[in-house]
């Protein structure tokens, strides 16, 4: 086990190697690799030659580029030695597995960096393999989901909000790309955007806002109406485990609180309240596409099974009468579920066929039937953005040491990846990484504190806040020794757009050029009051909503410029 995080996580404890590259360098790390691997010839060359298109062209552009070892341990601080070692490692293992969470997808290259880990997965022949594969967050569903088709004739829609997902605080502010004005959330989404200041002054501004959540968190207080959704426990429902796509039937364990209800019958609700008000339209508009029949999860979950083709065999009957999960994509009720994607067995090409009957008798599910690291049709379309089918390196502008970075200039474009979203074109920036770093030395980075400590709900419950109630800041002792900060003092951390306060948490751990910075925190912690423990500003503060990745939209969590210091209540 290795793992690659600038800090030194509890998974870390329990590795073999621990490799702490700094923040936001991960696709350097990786371009290293493969051209060692490539360079050595330790490529399974059988599965290159049956599965996989654009290798020759892929082993042409590291050499073009020169993305040696040598070059990607001069911009991610790892020893040479190491990088080759581990491109050694995972050539040679057989099978291999990589598995990415937040790490990566929070990146403003996570687009690139995905596609390049997948590279390194599908040379080595660890693509469709028992123990092997590439385990990306939010990649779980290799196919579509759907109910039944609208019947109505509804408006069309000229534009869509940017792909980054901060980008409705302009619209509301701005009118940029077009007024937005009214707003439902699911959830927290002020807590989690980033420049939290700007997306108050935006939540201020709209003109009607409707909160639905378990709790009455940070965004609740800026509402018009709030809808009270219940619990997971308080619902019937299905639950899927994200990292290998195992679904299970969820029966209800105790009956609402209150007037809570689950979100799908909150939805059926609304469009039939929305019905009695309509005055243009007949009130069928609304009700024939939100039938209350839905509202009992059972019958929702088996419309949804009957339009997705791929879920076939997921009935309520089956999913109820099994101890076990049954893995997506299964599309009758004799198929036992896909353990692995894209293997090719008789299992998986039955699966393609419900997935695409287009795809009937291929393994993957491009035009080609091949895993595509380039091809001129694919090339020519992340062109439109200004990427390409051979990515090349760019990283965070806060990165220390000066390095490539990007910008985004000109009108809105219509996303590739995301057809549904805008994006504007990028380009390599003459200007290099690290402008800040005088001023702001360090680069500080943010992750839940544990594996407890998931959005805010864990200071809504007493036992939660006792194990995650205070914001730990983790640094290097050569940090704190520098800043004159002792372990355990009340610390302040300070970007270019404002400041938090936590906890001094001094580790060797951590790479002395990055601080740790939990997230999650939040003001509106109503237990903290019981158990007299600090509220927090959440850390979204520090970071510019203007760095994410404009293909698949994440915000740059993983990097900003900062600076720490004690602070004041230590006097």
């Amino acid at each position: 086990l290795v793992v690659v995080d600038p800090r030194k996580t509890p998974t870390a404890e329990f590795a073999d190697e621990w490799i702490a590259p700094k923040p936001h360098t991960d696709l350097a790390l990786v371009l290293g690799m493969l051209y060692h691997i490539v360079d050595r010839g330790w490529e399974n060359r059988r599965f290159v030659r049956k599965w996989v298109l654009g290798f020759e062209e892929l082993k042409r552009h590291l050499k073009t580029e020169g993305y040696t070892p040598e070059w990607a341990a001069s911009v991610t601080d790892v020893p040479v030695e190491q990088i080759k070692n581990l491109a050694h490692l995972y050539a040679k293992s057989k099978p291999a597995a990589i598995f990415c969470n937040a790490g990566i997808s929070h990146q403003m290259g996570a687009f690139d960096t995905y596609r390049v880990l997948a590279f390194l997965a599908a040379i080595t022949g660890n693509i469709g393999r028992l123990g092997g594969g590439c385990n990306f967050m939010h990649n779980t569903w290799p196919g579509g989901l759907h109910l039944p088709q609208t019947q109505s004739q509804t408006p069309t829609r000229d534009h869509a909000l940017p792909v980054g997902p901060d980008a409705f605080a302009d619209a509301i502010l701005k009118g940029d790309p077009y007024p937005l004005k009214a707003l439902v959330t699911q959830g927290n989404p002020l807590l989690a955007s980033s420049n939290n200041d700007k997306v108050r002054d935006a939540y201020r501004n709209l003109e009607f806002y409707v909160y639905t959540g378990l709790f009455m968190e940070e965004s609740a207080y800026y509402a018009d109406v709030i809808l009270p959704v219940t619990s997971g426990l308080e619902m019937e429902t299905v639950y899927m485990r994200r990292d290998d796509r195992a679904i299970r039937w969820q029966e209800k364990v105790v009956e609402p609180v209150g007037e809570s209800r689950p979100d799908w019958w909150i939805w059926i609700e609304l469009a039939h309240a929305t019905a009695k008000l309509e005055t243009r339209k007949s009130p069928d508009y609304w009700t024939q596409e939100f039938p209350l029949a839905w509202k009992d999860y059972r019958n929702l979950w088996s419309e949804f099974v009957k339009h997705t083709p791929g879920m076939g065999g997921m009935t309520v009957e089956r999913l109820r009468g099994m101890s076990e999960p049954l893995r997506y994509p299964c599309p009758d009720e004799k198929h036992p579920g896909v353990s692995v994607l894209y293997q090719d067995h008789i299992s998986w090409y039955k699966a393609v066929e419900a997935l695409n009957p287009s795809a009937s008798g291929r393994r993957f599910l491009t035009p080609s039937g091949k895993v595509e690291i380039y091809t001129e049709e694919l090339n020519a379309k992340l062109k439109t953005t200004g990427h390409s089918a051979l990515p090349v390196f760019y990283t965070h502008p806060d990165v220390t040491g000066g390095h490539p970075v990007l910008k985004r200039e000109g009108p809105w474009i219509q996303n590739p990846i995301n057809p549904q979203n805008v994006t504007q074109r990028v380009e390599w920036d003459e200007q290099v990484s690290g402008a800040l770093s005088h001023e702001f030395p360090l680069m500080g980075m943010t992750g839940r504190p544990s594996v407890v400590h998931f959005h805010s709900v864990t200071h809504w419950t007493p036992t939660g806040k006792h194990l995650n109630g205070i914001r730990f800041i983790q640094m290097h002792s050569e940090v704190a020794t520098a800043a004159g900060i002792q372990d355990g003092a009340e610390v302040v951390v300070e970007s270019p757009l404002g400041s938090v306060t936590g906890t001094a948490q001094v580790v060797d751990g951590i790479r002395e050029d990055t601080v740790f910075v939990p997230n999650w925190f939040g003001p509106q912690q109503v237990v903290a009051d019981d158990l007299r423990t600090p509220k927090y500003d959440p850390v979204s503060r520090l970071i510019s909503d203007k760095h994410y990745d404009n293909l698949y939209g994440q915000q740059a969590f993983k990097c900003f410029a900062c600076r720490v210091r004690m602070s004041e209540s230590n006097d």
